[in-house]
């Protein structure tokens, strides 16, 4: 018995001991964890945001927080997925907005749409109809995008205001659909404005309205406008490109101005015209179009042929002026081309194209309809692909510099019936080398055959007599080499 008492005793003993080493290392080992416990829930943290979801992250942090030995842990657990949310939102930002123009994208451009909030504390007046608002300066608006309502206090905003925001250090303007006037210097002097958006409704740019915007890059255009006035975008000169979403209604805008050097269009200086975000450079003017007004594709680079639709009637003074990489014209009728009426010389884009097609063949040799009684100014101005023309009895006028600078042209016969050549009609057709004149001949116009240098034949169908009876304006027929013009009766020295 005493042998097994001490027996006892000594694994009780020994119970004891191992007890307290077990003891002793777990209280060594809680506080070498309590001294390392940033670095290793750190850890933690990270494993969780690269390997697990949020709702994980959450909930990890959620029950840390319930142990308070453990709230400086939870505090770095919160604090990375709080990164790990901002890092996801811009990420999603980012799609969003690289998808905001993507029709099929309805969910994500309803957001973007959503996150346009009109911007707040600008200044309004009540217009004398006592039914509408304009807006008429920035107020207290620190917004430097802003985005202009289309309604204040119920009623509608129609316009913004002469000088409303002259001068302000805005970077982005977007218009409010309804609104339709932009008055005089209304965004005149905003030297950091980059990008303007003008909605549909607008119908009135006013005078120096983005004059002076030095840093504007583009601008978008709605269909609405009709009216532009002088200097609206005078020295923008770093604009490169126009947006526009109706060809039909850009050409009916009046540029009113630009005929006397004021900066009306803005492809005066962003020579870049785009229609549905696409560069044209093949424009194709619709069969809704009779009139291209004047200087409506002034200076517009980017072109370089264009389909002009029978229905066009009337092309306005400098619609292509300065359209230097035109190479083309395309045209279904001559009757039609000849019926146009042309504002100048660069209303015609044969100006700078000189190649004209019929039904995509290109025009060597024109005849023209028996239906023309009149080829009116500019028709084939510098048409360098015509070689020879063929005009009916029908045709009484060719008005002026209707051939000009058709270099091509070898020779010509004017019919009888036509009484006037208009002044430079034939200017400068350096290798016509015969024409013949008809008897009925009344007018020949100024500088009619100006440097026609390879001209060694004229013939008159008349007697001398009715050729002396001709007036002849100054200069009709300077450095023409030819001597004499033979009559049917004898010659007339020149």
């Amino acid at each position: 018995m005493k042998k097994i008492k001490n027996l006892l005793l000594a694994l009780l003993s020994v119970a004891c001991v191992g007890t307290m080493a077990v003891g002793f290392a777990g209280c060594g080992e809680e506080e070498d964890s309590s001294s390392s416990k940033e670095p290793i829930f750190s850890q933690s943290s990270n494993v969780v945001s690269s390997a697990e979801n949020s709702t994980s992250s959450v909930e990890k942090s959620s029950s840390m927080e319930e142990d308070s030995s453990a709230a400086n842990s939870s505090f770095v657990v919160e604090s990375s997925s709080s990164e790990e949310e901002s890092s996801s939102n811009e990420e999603t930002s980012s799609v969003m907005e690289s998808s905001s123009g993507d029709d099929d994208s309805s969910s994500d451009s309803s957001s973007v749409e959503e996150e346009k909030i009109p911007s707040e504390g600008l200044e309004f007046t009540l217009n004398a109809d006592e039914l509408s608002y304009s807006v008429t300066g920035i107020g207290t608006c620190t917004d430097t995008d802003l985005i202009i309502p289309a309604t204040y206090n119920d009623l509608p905003v129609t316009e913004i205001g002469a000088d409303a925001f002259e001068y302000s250090s805005l970077t982005s303007v977007e218009i409010g659909e309804g609104i339709e006037f932009i008055r005089s210097n209304a965004f005149s002097g905003c030297y950091k404005l980059k990008t303007v958006v003008i909605p549909d409704s607008v119908t009135t740019i006013g005078a120096h309205a983005f004059g002076t915007c030095f840093y504007l890059k583009s601008i978008v255009i709605g269909r609405g406008v009709k009216f532009i006035a002088m200097n609206a975008f005078s020295s923008c000169e770093r604009l490169t490109g126009v947006y526009i979403k109706d060809i039909a209604a850009w050409c009916d805008i009046l540029f009113y101005g630009q005929s006397v050097g004021m900066d009306t269009n803005p492809l005066q200086y962003a020579k870049n015209l785009y229609l549905n975000n696409e560069l044209i450079t093949e424009l194709v003017i619709p069969e809704s179009v009779t009139e291209i007004k004047e200087y409506a594709f002034y200076c517009c680079s980017s072109l370089t042929s264009v389909i002009i639709p029978s229905s066009v009637t009337t092309i306005g003074s400098g619609a292509f002026r300065y359209c230097e990489s035109l190479t083309s014209v395309y045209i279904s009728d001559i009757a039609t081309w000849c019926n146009i009426s042309f504002g100048d010389s660069s209303a015609n884009p044969l100006c700078y194209a000189k190649n004209l097609y019929l039904n995509d063949e290109i025009v060597t040799k024109v005849v023209i309809p028996d239906t023309i009684t009149e080829i009116k100014n500019y028709a084939f101005y510098n048409c360098n692909s015509l070689t020879s023309v063929e005009i009916p009895d029908s045709v009484t006028m060719i008005d002026q510099e209707s051939f000009e600078n058709c270099s091509s042209l070898t020779s010509i016969e004017i019919p009888d019936s036509v009484i006037t050549i208009g002044k430079r009609a034939f200017y400068k057709c350096s290798s016509l080398t015969s024409i013949v004149i008809g008897d009925s001949v009344t007018t020949i116009g100024s500088c009619a055959f100006y440097e026609c240098s390879s001209l060694t034949s004229i013939t008159f169908n008349g007697t001398v007599n009715e050729w002396n009876a001709i007036s002849k304006d100054s200069g009709w027929k300077q450095n023409v080499p030819a001597t004499e013009v033979v009559c049917k009766d004898g010659s007339v020295a020149l």
